[in-house]
């Protein structure tokens, strides 16, 4: 029996490790692009942090739980870790809420963007940060407790009224309530570019159009599959596992586990729909091999051809002069 507690925290592990990864790496590539200098960039960053924070957290300290049994020996110290997960949890689904406004906003009425300027960003950021701190405060008592149980790998609540209470309407109904909104605000975007494609093709700056189109479109597809798994998660946590509860090891993936895929998948998700965000983590000094090395048929003609780079351009100072018969192809020099 206890073969299933292995395999779960190894899991658990290797998760957390990759989801950490994602969205480390994923902010990091979002704070380096300007495009992510705006009101949607700050929202979208501050829930990848939020998210790393609450991997991390789980990192250090579910395995180590699970090894030597801290949540039984140091059971205040559990009960506020789990405050802690809660606190950045709350952030994470209002975060999802409040993104989801701001892509419905931008793709329906343009005009009223102005509503998420960087100040106004700024202030909402800080009222979802008192509100998860307050939030978080309700699991403060003893008889309101959440901890990481590490006989059954998942994350407890005291069994009291209070915990009760918690579970059902400070965690499901409100997330329920969360992402319900969410969902609706990303069809409602969705439609609108929808039509927005169909008017793309009648505009004279098609080119202009078509960026925007892709941009606002990759941004919603985004948020969207975002909020989807989040509800099938929340979903997941609190109906269907009673229904698959055929095994301990089943209820662990389809609760904390799936919790923490879902967690993990919104770094991976930014980073495979933002081709700049992959472009800045493969080259993260911003330069391309295919400039740095000459290619098998470059090498055999002597010279270069186009296109030209930077190090074309000043062929002559790197050993190599312009040929006579095409100004744009270089020779090299010769004693």
């Amino acid at each position: 029996m206890e073969s299933w507690r292995t395999i779960g925290i190894i899991m658990l592990a290797m998760l957390l490790l990759a989801g950490i990864a994602f969205c480390a790496s994923a902010v990091y590539g979002m704070m380096k692009l300007s495009s992510y200098r705006s009101p949607f960039g700050f929202l979208i960053i501050y829930k990848c942090i939020a998210t790393t924070f609450i991997l991390l957290i789980l990192l250090l300290w579910a395995v180590p739980c699970y090894i030597w049994q801290f949540d039984v020996s140091y059971k205040l110290i559990n009960a506020r870790v789990g405050m802690l997960i809660m606190l950045f949890n709350t952030a994470v689904y209002m975060e999802n809420a409040v993104i989801s406004a701001s892509r419905m906003i931008s793709v329906v009425v343009p005009s009223k963007t102005r509503c998420f300027s960087i100040r106004n960003v700024k202030l909402i950021l800080l009222l979802v940060s008192i509100t998860s701190v307050l939030n978080s405060l309700l699991y403060y008592q003893d008889s309101c407790w959440i901890f990481f149980n590490s006989t059954t790998l998942l994350l407890d609540i005291s069994n009291t009224y209070c915990g009760q209470i918690l579970s059902f309407y400070g965690d499901f109904v409100f997330g329920v309530t969360i992402f319900t909104a969410s969902f609706i605000m990303d069809i409602i975007s969705i439609v609108s570019l929808r039509k927005m494609r169909k008017k793309v093709a009648n505009t004279i700056s098609v080119n202009m159009n078509k960026q925007r189109y892709h941009k606002e479109l990759l941004m919603t597809v985004q948020v969207f599959i975002n909020t989807t798994l989040c509800y099938i998660m929340l979903c997941s946590y609190h109906i269907f596992s009673d229904w698959l509860e055929v095994s301990p090891l089943m209820t662990f993936l389809t609760t904390n586990f799936l919790w923490c895929f879902v967690l993990a998948s919104g770094g991976f998700t930014a980073i495979m729909l933002n081709n700049e965000i992959r472009r800045i983590l493969i080259y993260p000094l911003g330069i391309s091999l295919k400039k740095v090395f000459l290619t098998k048929d470059q090498a055999e003609e002597g010279g270069f051809t186009k296109p030209m780079t930077s190090f074309h351009m000043n062929g002559a100072r790197a050993g190599f002069i312009r040929s006579a018969n095409d100004p744009n192809h270089f020779c090299p020099i010769t004693a």
